[in-house]
């Protein structure tokens, strides 16, 4: 921390007290760097210590709140999207939220029409289906497709649109809808696969229309 009075400074300050504060990376990583200037004829240097170190006692404080579980978003954590702290304080009642973002043009029209099938089926819907050969280890396909979200977990984002504007909710521990379905055993086995393929492949279509409740992806 730098405690500077502003005698030698050939210019005048803009406020009485200022402080500049930020992050540097250090060897030992990354470290509060702050730096304090007044101007001594309203201030001597140790009333100026004290408020920094009031200062350091406040920022131990809140740290020590968001270590034991505190905190939160507030709308200046999520611009540009545009909502009050009661509406993010309502997401997050339901949602672990890691970030909240607009929505772009696109994804307000296929929002919409999401919206107005109602269950049905959404044209917008796209899957794409995958033919795999050789041994299937289903546990480590699963794996690099949690892989992928992990590394962009707008893939799983949630819609809501109860808002002056829609926006997407990116969560904070984001997980691939996955399900396995064996169509070599049961009552069906015998059947047609390619037919029992097609039904799995229809309901899924469905679900994917309710953007509020579910990922706009999803595999099986």
């Amino acid at each position: 921390m730098s405690l500077d009075a502003a005698a030698a400074i050939p210019m005048p300050l803009v406020h009485t007290v200022e402080l500049n504060a930020g992050i540097v990376d250090t060897d030992s990583g990354a470290q509060l760097y702050a730096d304090w200037m007044w101007a001594p004829s309203s201030f001597d240097r140790a009333a100026v210590d004290r408020l920094s170190r009031l200062w350091l006692q406040a920022l131990a404080g809140i740290c020590a709140h968001v270590r034991a579980g505190g905190g939160g978003l507030t709308p200046s954590d999520i611009a540009p999207a545009r909502l009050t702290q009661p509406q993010i304080d309502e997401l997050q009642r339901h949602y672990a939220i890691a970030d909240v973002l607009p929505l772009t043009p696109l994804q307000r029209g296929l929002l919409f029409h999401a919206g107005t099938v109602q269950g049905g089926d959404d044209v917008y819907a796209v899957q794409m289906q995958l033919t795999l050969s050789g041994e299937l280890d289903p546990d480590r396909l699963h794996q690099a497709v949690q892989t992928v979200v992990d590394r962009h977990p707008n893939l799983v984002a949630w819609f809501c649109d109860h808002f002056e504007e829609p926006v997407q909710i990116i969560p904070a521990a984001p997980v691939a809808p996955w399900s396995y379905v064996d169509l070599s055993a049961g009552p069906d086995a015998e059947r047609d696969v390619e037919a029992q393929i097609q039904r799995v492949c229809a309901a899924e279509h469905v679900a994917v229309s309710d953007l509020a409740r579910e990922p706009g992806c999803g595999w099986r």
